[in-house]
């Protein structure tokens, strides 16, 4: 949610767009907007009032309240979202599983959302069992990440 409506990744959107997959729907007091549809989608989120995290594709969208593509942020491999550190940047962490589902390689990336860029990374010295817990501290400056038996505090720049 923002100050003024919400985003979903409804699919009703279906009929018009049948070769679609992803979609995101911005909702306000003005009434329901389809901001994106494409081949891919996950569930978007909220950075800023007015800017919206679309995770699901290859490469993440970033997007405005009214649909225009501000940025592509540029990875490789499989990757989720993470986390947000105000309007300044999204972490996504990148990971390799065992085929029972446990870690093998997990590293997380921050990236500036002004540019798109590489600012800082993260890979755990010990490895949660599935996934990762992680949170920004409340002024952005620090990062932990771990599973219950180990937290680990990372400074960022």
């Amino acid at each position: 949610m923002n100050n003024v409506g919400f985003v979903t990744d409804n699919v009703h959107w279906t009929r018009d767009y049948p070769k679609d997959r992803g979609f995101i729907t911005y909702t306000d007091t003005s009434g329901t907007h389809l901001l994106y549809h494409g081949k891919c989608g996950g569930r978007p989120q909220f950075l800023t009032d007015d800017l919206i995290l679309e995770p699901g594709c290859k490469s993440p969208l970033i997007l405005d309240t009214r649909g225009n593509v501000v940025r592509t942020i540029s990875l490789e491999g499989a990757f989720s979202y993470a986390a947000s550190r105000r309007t300044e940047a999204i972490c996504v962490t990148n990971r390799k599983l065992f085929r029972t589902h446990s870690v093998k390689r997990e590293r997380f990336g921050f990236y500036a959302v002004d540019t798109g860029e590489l600012i800082a990374e993260v890979t755990p010295d010990e490895l949660a069992e599935e996934q990762s817990w992680t949170a920004f501290s409340p002024d952005g400056s620090m990062f932990v990440v771990g599973s219950p038996l180990k937290l680990t505090l990372y400074r960022l720049p």
